[in-house]
């Protein structure tokens, strides 16, 4: 069965805060009920600068089990930023986030920044006093964000990466983007969170709930350290 996609705008954002306040009884009953009502969740409104959605995607990440979060990037928030936030919920919370906009070459931008430090650079030899193959570590290069390069203060898992999610009409994703949704055909989450009735999209992590592979690779760019990775370099 296909992944059931459904929005949370600013207002049930907001009602949501009071729910995530509650005792931790109260907290692991909204997320059961959370997890029953969709296996996709678009957190935000796209018009309007917004407030920092990964915020409420932290809250609601740690309070479900199941559920793919997926925040709309807002206007304001710097590209590094939204990499390292994505990053780290994806990496917490069984890579289940993912980032959404209507900006593709933010997305494509954002993707390349995941590469900027491969989970597989970490080398964690202690006798040796080498953590990580700094080799592989690079600043990005980027067509359309020259200034913009890196690289992130966190590894990041390249063939794993969170999904991001072009906001708009079309069927085949821009170049680095994994998905397309038009959000004029996602239907709003009911605040009473009723459950999801028949099948379910099998638990896991975001490419898998969506139905995608291993994400391919697209990063290049220069070393950003030089040297042999040792502790007093990274």
């Amino acid at each position: 069965m296909s992944a059931v996609i459904l929005r949370a705008g600013e207002d049930l954002l907001a009602a949501f805060a009071a729910e995530v306040r509650g005792s931790l009884a109260a907290r692991r009953a909204f997320g059961k009920r959370l997890d029953a009502a969709a296996d996709v969740l678009i957190l935000g409104d796209v018009s309007g600068p917004g407030p920092d959605r990964t915020v409420a995607a932290a809250f609601l990440l740690a309070v479900t089990e199941r559920l793919i979060v997926v925040p709309i990037a807002g206007d304001r928030q710097h590209p590094v930023n939204l990499a390292r936030s994505i990053s780290t919920l994806s990496s917490l919370h069984g890579r289940r986030a993912g980032l959404a906009a209507s900006d593709a070459g933010l997305l494509s931008l954002v993707s390349h920044l995941w590469e900027s430090w491969p989970l597989t650079s970490i080398v964690g030899d202690a006798e040796a006093g080498v953590y990580v193959d700094d080799a592989r570590i690079l600043r990005i290069s980027h067509p359309g964000y020259p200034a913009i390069g890196g690289p992130l203060t966190l590894p990041t898992d390249v063939v794993d990466k969170p999904v991001t999610v072009a906001l708009g009409p079309g069927a085949d994703p821009p170049p680095d983007v994994d998905v397309v949704l038009d959000l004029t055909h996602v239907g709003e989450l009911d605040p009473s969170l009723p459950p999801l009735t028949g099948s379910r999209a099998a638990a896991g992590g975001a490419r898998a709930v969506l139905g995608l592979g291993p994400s391919t690779p697209v990063a290049h760019g220069t070393r950003a350290f030089d040297g042999a990775g040792r502790l007093d370099q990274v």
